[in-house]
């Protein structure tokens, strides 16, 4: 699937980015992330083996979500959920997201 020009256009102006993979008792675990886009993959960096990549390794099933920069006509923040796969790269520790579909 590929990515829509909307998002692209929103991830170089730094959105507030919230990574959801799920913890090992099916529970939601919730982090803050810095994302990027590299050959139609949604990327996101880590410095360490935290628990996002450990649940990523476990169970690749995640969202992400983005908070956009524009207000609709109710007077709400736009915002997109992508929804997918993940995995973990082994030379950068990227997490990166290539089965995928957006919900606006």
């Amino acid at each position: 699937m590929k990515i829509s020009q909307s998002v692209r256009d929103l991830l170089p102006k730094g959105p507030l980015a919230h990574l959801t993979t799920l913890n090992s008792d099916g529970g939601p675990q919730v982090t803050v992330v810095w994302v990027g886009i590299e050959n139609e993959e949604f990327v996101i960096g880590h410095m360490a083996e935290h628990k996002k990549v450990r649940n990523v390794r476990r169970d690749a099933r995640v969202a992400l979500s983005l908070l956009g920069d524009k207000t609709n006509a109710k007077g709400l923040r736009e915002y997109v959920v992508i929804y997918g796969n993940a995995r973990v790269t082994k030379a950068a520790q990227w997490i990166c997201c290539n089965a995928w579909r957006e919900s606006i």
